[in-house]
């Protein structure tokens, strides 16, 4: 099984290398020598670098601007083995989509059918029967995150989250 771990912006200069935006900033390690996918397809990392908060990235298998224009917007992946372990209250998007969510008074608003990268900070988009409600993924909203039991639960009653 394969996991999204950052998506590719642009090309970065001339010879191959693409402008990336990593999913976790704070794990930028998850981009090491290795391989990686793109549409299923295996690409050898040969380096990687900084630019502003995004990384730049070779691949061997692309080798011109051509090349990396090809792959603008798609997504890098990675093996579910080479993941590395997460730090205390960090998780990974494919353990967070489809937990139920439970507002303050331990009702169900739904299940979560997205996550979306922000700049105020990661939101969770849950579903329930007739309505899509986005909340902040950060403490200030978030109590517990309970992975094992697939769920999620809110510091708020779910009228707090409703616009």
């Amino acid at each position: 099984m394969l996991f999204k771990i950052g998506k590719i912006l642009k090309p970065h200069g001339l010879k191959g290398v693409l402008k990336v935006y990593p999913y976790s900033k704070e794990r930028a390690d998850h981009f090491e020598k290795g391989v990686y996918f793109i549409e299923g397809k295996p690409y050898n990392l040969e380096w990687t670098g900084k630019i502003g908060s995004n990384l730049t990235l070779k691949f061997a298998e692309v080798v011109t601007r051509n090349d990396a224009d090809a792959l603008a917007g798609k997504e890098i992946e990675i093996e579910e083995s080479e993941l590395l372990p997460l730090k205390k209250n960090e998780y990974y998007i494919h353990q967070i989509i489809d937990c139920e969510v439970f507002d303050s008074t331990g009702l169900s608003m739904g299940r979560v059918i997205e996550v979306i990268h922000a700049p105020a900070g990661d939101v969770i988009d849950v579903r329930d029967e007739e309505t899509v409600i986005t909340i902040l993924f950060k403490d200030v909203s978030v109590e517990k995150v309970d992975i094992e039991n697939r769920s999620i639960y809110l510091k708020h009653p779910k009228k707090y989250y409703e616009v």
